[in-house]
């Protein structure tokens, strides 16, 4: 049996730092914060960061039942988490997001866990509600230098 070749894409929704911008002159490149995307058919996406180009990644996916998505967050910098809230899979009861990254002691981190981080600015005032009220299944794991396999990728 010869070996089974998948086709992988790789997509960059936002590749700016810090906060994200709409003039004309930066437009080349995009405007919106950290968010690259690994898509292979048969397996679940998974997401590099969860900046701004989140949202219209969200805004472009099939409605299909069950979506399982792997986010990988580098670190907790508000440009690289605040598409998060406004991600529209998250509005479906049928989807699950496993968001892993450093928590409890990561490096140049607070010495939260990534629920303690997520509940601190996903939650009133700052935002209407918390990830626990969303429809959809929110899921934290907390990282460190170690090696992940996640849905059979080696991260």
């Amino acid at each position: 049996m010869g070996e089974v070749k998948r086709r992988v894409v790789a997509s960059f929704h936002g590749v700016r730092g810090s906060t994200p911008c709409s003039c004309q002159t930066l437009a080349r490149y995009g405007g919106n914060t950290s968010c690259v995307s690994v898509e292979a058919e048969g397996q679940d996406p998974f997401v590099f960061d969860l900046g701004t180009g989140l949202r219209p990644w969200g805004c472009t996916m099939p409605d299909t039942t069950n979506l399982t998505l792997h986010a990988l967050v580098t670190h907790l910098h508000w440009d690289h988490i605040q598409g998060l809230p406004f991600f529209a899979p998250l509005l479906r009861p049928d989807t699950t997001v496993h968001i892993y990254g450093p928590g409890k002691a990561g490096p140049g981190e607070s010495g939260e866990t990534m629920a303690e981080a997520f509940g601190r600015f996903m939650a009133p005032p700052f935002f209407p509600i918390s990830t626990a009220e969303l429809p959809s299944r929110v899921e934290f794991h907390d990282t460190h230098d170690d090696d992940l396999v996640i849905n059979g990728a080696k991260v």
